[in-house]
């Protein structure tokens, strides 16, 4: 079996089919799909029954258990080379297995790939392209600070799973995805193709929507455990200050703003020890973030009247790194008028 499918089932039934129907149109035809029914209060788990493909392998709950001990069920039973992560409300691009296979098998290196979205709405209309980063480093950067690839278009190597303990972290209800990526790119290298090949239900019943708020708390809290696992040094105020402008968008006073340059300050110092990184896509998250940190000033160069935010960061690390230091400055300013 080159492809095990694992699609976790909760009262799916409006899209289910769709979803379902989108797996069985691949032009590649070597896959399972292991479809678990998490209690289904709907008719989910009889739109499953109907299919009578021997390939399609329906797994009943005993009780409702939640997406992360769901899908856990499903990768354990999975036999494929490879697994791909399929909701049941997204619909998978016919040419997406094969697209994704001859991706992994052309590059030997990677053992965790995506792909471009389009998202649309409950009606299946088009509502705007989810373009994510491609190269390796460029993902690694951006799970600095959140997730980087759409859940539906995630394919990886069954071998990695059992190697490095890659099943979900069933604490993280609201926001599994994005801890099972953090944690993945401490051990392996991870792509997204260029090409759309995965339509993502955005609506108002879909699940990031819903609990916004739970999510965005798990959110920080794997952020947390990520530097900590990477030895990057940030402190609790800084955090709360990072929650408040990734989740809350809110613009900062000055003490905070600086609080805000300290922690850049030392993922920038992280960020050049090693080419896993990637100071491109580090550039465009101090810009997006001190922007907005400084909004409220007023003026298009509102953030260039906060250059004296930079007089305590100069004073407190110039002595003991004044290369770093110096560097970070020329960071400030290029990032911000580029």
């Amino acid at each position: 079996m080159k492809i095990s499918v694992i699609m976790a089932v909760y009262n799916a039934v409006e899209f289910l089919n769709e979803a379902v129907d989108s797996i069985i149109n691949q032009t590649m035809e070597d896959w399972e799909l292991i479809a678990v029914d998490d209690c289904s209060t709907d008719d989910s788990l009889l739109i499953l029954r109907s299919y009578t493909d021997p390939r399609i392998r329906i797994i009943e709950n005993e009780i409702n258990s939640g997406p992360a001990i769901t899908r856990n069920k499903a990768l354990k039973l999975a036999t494929g080379e490879f697994i791909a992560i399929m909701d049941a409300d997204d619909v998978s691009c016919s040419k997406r297995f094969e697209s994704q296979m001859d991706y992994l098998n052309s590059h030997p290196e990677i053992d965790i790939v995506g792909a471009w979205a389009n998202a649309i709405n409950n009606n299946g209309d088009f509502l705007f392209q989810i373009q994510t980063p491609i190269s390796s480093n460029e993902l690694r950067t951006r799970l600095l600070f959140e997730s980087t690839m759409v859940h539906s278009s995630v394919m990886l190597r069954s071998d990695v799973i059992h190697k490095y303990n890659l099943f979900y972290n069933e604490y993280f209800t609201y926001a599994q995805d994005f801890e099972l990526l953090s944690r993945a790119s401490r051990f392996v290298d991870l792509a997204n193709i260029p090409d759309v090949l995965v339509d993502y239900r955005y609506s108002p019943n879909h699940i990031s929507t819903k609990n916004y708020e739970k999510q965005s708390l798990y959110g920080i809290q794997i952020i947390q455990n990520h530097y900590l696992n990477l030895g990057i040094d940030v402190s609790k105020c800084q955090l709360e200050i990072l929650y408040s402008l990734l989740y809350k968008f809110k613009y900062l006073g000055k003490k905070e703003r600086i609080m805000l340059l300290e922690y850049f300050y030392s993922i920038y110092l992280f960020g050049r020890k090693s080419e896993d990184y990637s100071s491109k896509v580090l550039s465009m998250y101090f810009v997006r973030l001190y922007k907005l940190a400084c909004a409220g000033k007023g003026g298009r160069l509102r953030y260039l009247l906060t250059i004296f935010d930079l007089v305590p960061i100069i004073r407190r690390f110039f002595l003991v790194q004044p290369k770093h230091t110096s560097s970070f400055i020329k960071f400030y300013f290029v990032s911000l008028i580029a």
